[in-house]
């Protein structure tokens, strides 16, 4: 381990240690996480595993309280069970990275109600998402993003098939100086003879203010900044230009960054923590020349004030590749933000325990919590559950846990449907008729058989658990929430009845393959057309053995059959309506409505 790591660790330890005291009733995930170190990722991540991995040269540019907003900002995604969310969406790979982006807003807003310093690096709130609300979770906010046209969502390439090079600062911007800059370089190496400068909005160097620039790896540098006046300014580093704001009433700009080509007119959003938008607000787009600042008074159009400190956008032109400001005035006073052009995002990925597969970086899974320390989806369930009652008995005691953490406690020690009473009653007609359907067997000679020699009596065979069978609305119709509720849902069946009888049939006007599951993470949801759930359950009475309870999950818009299908007429039908009542649900079957 070099120096570097050595320190790095040290200051891990040291950050977990202050997220601890400043959210106490998070330390035993806290300290179930593994930390390791490597370089093969920027800044931080998770995986499925409940492992921290961190950048040890990132973590040397951070104190120790943005340390401990790093670790608080993980737990959140293990806590609120990101990766299974994403899972039950069952949206494409590549859109990962806003469902990402919006888990980090949903958790970033509990941070910041406990008073948590992040890293300075750009992160995401609810109010830089267009369209978005305070509260929503993870899953609306992704909507919101998936739905906004933004041209190709990758990263633009040079000719040679690299990024295009870039640079991005963090902090990207100071309300006071002398300050410590961290550049970040994508599609560059940075080497012993790297230039730092710093520009006017005139376009002219101002001198004998950047100093001790320490090159920390070939993508990574800090530099300190000395004392210059209020106002916008131009960072390059060799040839490079990021624009940096100091001293000025900032705004964060939703999407930070947008590929070539983006459609028109393109939603944009911005929010500032200090600075009340009026309605006399006006916004004109800027970009550095080679004579300094240059407006395009044409490019935004008229804002929409949202709240006092949230406003959103149209951007009506398409802009050439660079470095942008907007600029707000709005009571007398100026407000500025800053997005760029046609330049590699800062992609959100916080690996797989955010969703999606292993990322090239993390370690392979272990077969158990021994071996490595890591944490396995049992335990992890253990894990929620004991931090949601330290959650729930903190507030009552203090009264100080985040709303977000409040309705995480809430919706993990009690489920949106209590199982236990309203299954009770089919589950256990169920299984008293099955425990009831004793038969004999000659599998294996009675214990009478002693008393009648010459005949070989027949054992009595012993009750079986019910079987289950699960349909599964995959219709167009079912919204990505309703699908979460589902699944969320689905857990609480598949713990109550035991895994390993439980079959899963994904439908929309057709029916998908039988899923044998023992655990939620093994369901894979297909469908997205029609809707007919006579087609399901006329699939599963099929099923051989048969089953003795089948449950429908759906949103109810569905044509419904007369009666039990035919081939399965004697099992417990069960639907479960996870957008309200409805009316024309037959009366054979057992209808359990899921309140919002």
């Amino acid at each position: 381990m070099d120096d570097n790591s050595r320190e790095a660790s040290l200051r891990l330890s040291a950050g977990r240690v202050v997220a601890a005291g400043r959210m106490p009733y998070l330390s035993t995930a806290l300290f179930a996480m593994t930390p390791v170190l490597t370089r093969e990722l920027p800044t931080f991540g998770v995986d499925g595993r409940w492992r921290m991995y961190a950048n040890p040269d990132f973590v040397l540019t951070l104190s120790a309280d943005e340390v401990a907003g790093a670790w608080l900002h993980e737990a959140g995604h293990l806590l609120h069970g990101h990766r299974e969310r994403w899972t039950a969406l069952a949206e494409p790979p590549a859109q990962h990275p806003m469902f990402n982006a919006a888990a980090d807003a949903a958790i970033n807003e509990e941070l910041r109600d406990a008073g948590v310093t992040l890293p300075s690096v750009r992160a995401s709130f609810w109010e830089r998402i267009p369209g978005a609300r305070r509260g929503m979770i993870a899953e609306q906010m992704y909507r919101l993003l998936r739905d906004v046209p933004a041209g190709s969502p990758a990263a633009p390439a040079g000719p040679d098939g690299r990024d295009a090079p870039s640079i991005s600062l963090s902090p990207d911007h100071l309300a006071t100086t002398p300050a410590k800059i961290t550049v970040r370089g994508s599609g560059l190496d940075f080497g012993p003879g790297t230039v730092v400068a710093l520009h006017s909005d005139r376009g002219h160097p101002v001198p004998h203010t950047v100093s001790a620039v320490r090159l920390v790896t070939t993508r990574l540098l800090t530099f300190e900044l000395a004392h210059v006046n209020p106002g916008l300014y131009r960072v390059e580093v060799d040839g490079l230009a990021a624009v940096l704001p100091v001293g000025l009433p900032f705004a964060e700009v939703n999407p930070q960054s947008l590929p070539a080509g983006y459609g028109l007119p393109h939603p944009m959003a911005a929010s500032s923590d200090d600075f009340d938008f009026e309605p006399d607000t006006t916004l004109l787009v800027a970009r550095f020349g080679a004579d300094g600042l240059e407006g395009r008074p044409d490019a935004a159009g008229d804002p929409a004030i949202v709240t006092r400190r949230v406003l959103n956008f149209d951007l009506l032109e398409s802009l050439e590749a660079g470095t942008y400001a907007l600029v707000i005035g709005s009571g007398g006073q100026t407000v500025v933000g800053v997005f760029g052009v046609d330049s590699p995002p800062a992609a959100a990925d916080c690996g797989s325990g955010s969703g999606g597969e292993r990322r090239d970086w993390e370690r392979p899974a272990s077969e158990d919590d021994e071996s490595d320390g890591s944490v396995g989806d049992g335990r992890a369930e253990m894990i929620r559950h004991q931090v949601a009652r330290e959650i729930e008995e903190h507030q009552r005691a203090i009264g100080d846990v985040p709303a977000g953490l409040r309705r995480f406690a809430g919706e993990t020690l009690t489920t949106r449907v209590d199982w236990r009473r309203e299954l009770r009653s089919v589950v256990s007609r169920s299984r008293a008729s099955v425990a009831g359907l004793r038969d004999y067997t000659y599998a294996r000679p009675s214990r009478r058989a002693s008393a009648v020699p010459g005949l070989a009596l027949p054992a009595m065979r012993a009750p079986r658990p019910p079987r289950l069978d699960v349909v599964i609305d995959t219709s167009g119709s079912m919204t990505t929430m309703m699908l979460g509720q589902v699944t969320a849902e689905l857990r609480g069946i598949i713990r109550a009845l035991r895994g390993d009888t439980v079959r899963v049939l994904c439908c929309d006007a057709r029916s998908g393959d039988v899923q044998r599951v023992a655990r939620i993470d093994d369901v894979v949801l297909t469908g997205g057309g029609g809707t007919d759930m006579r087609v399901g359950l006329n699939a599963v009475a099929a099923l051989r053995p048969r089953a003795d309870v089948v449950v429908l999950a759906t949103d109810g818009d569905t044509p419904w059959p007369d009666a039990p299908p035919a081939d399965n007429p004697r099992a417990r039908y069960v639907v479960v309506l996870v957008d309200g009542d409805r009316r024309n649900v037959p009366a054979w079957m057992r209808k359990i409505v899921v309140s919002d």
